[in-house]
């Protein structure tokens, strides 16, 4: 009985988060980028104060992750998918989040000024990226999705070995990233 009451309770979160839509509509961008960069790419939402795994396209690597699996969540802060979504706030919003998530951030070896600049060097460049600060050989690069207000609450994330993430590459996934961004964003304000 318990098993299938959280088969259901985790196919009710997925439907939940994708009630615009989103992952329907961001999976084939998701499968393009993975297939393109021989990366793992996640969708990753918003949900109050902390960030959903929504979907992915996993790449074969042999890497772990904050967030292996659809349904995993992190606070948000943590991650260069919440960092990404984090860019697009105001600065209010971003210190109510960094205060109510505080306390999760010691497990994390973060703090609440290392998120907000972290937070600020993303809104500069358009892109949030982390390089093993959370877990030791990976980076990540995340785009945010933004809304009709230039508001976020989804962003495609791109995670992949540090030794990998060289100048060069960086520059081609996030050049992609933003494209397909650009496409997803078209199809939600249509």
């Amino acid at each position: 009985m318990s098993l299938r009451l959280g088969i259901e309770l985790f196919a009710l979160g997925v439907k939940a988060a994708d009630a615009a839509g989103i992952r329907s509509i961001a999976r084939p961008a998701l499968v393009r980028i993975s297939e393109e960069v021989g990366a793992t790419v996640f969708l990753m939402c918003r949900n109050d104060h902390h960030v959903i795994v929504v979907d992915r396209v996993w790449a074969g690597q042999n890497i772990s992750t904050l967030t292996d699996n659809v349904g995993s969540m992190v606070p948000m802060g943590v991650g260069a998918a919440s960092i990404a979504i984090m860019s697009t706030l105001d600065q209010g919003d971003v210190e109510a989040l960094t205060r109510a998530n505080e306390p999760s951030y010691e497990r994390y070896d973060l703090t609440r000024a290392v998120i907000a600049a972290t937070v600020s060097d993303a809104r500069e460049r358009g892109y949030a990226e982390t390089q093993s600060t959370l877990i030791a050989g990976l980076s990540a690069l995340s785009i945010p999705v933004r809304n009709f207000n230039g508001v976020s609450t989804t962003a495609l994330s791109v995670n992949l070995p540090t030794d990998f993430l060289t100048a060069s590459r960086r520059t081609h996934i996030v050049e992609l990233l933003k494209a397909e961004v650009d496409s997803i964003e078209k199809i939600v304000r249509s």
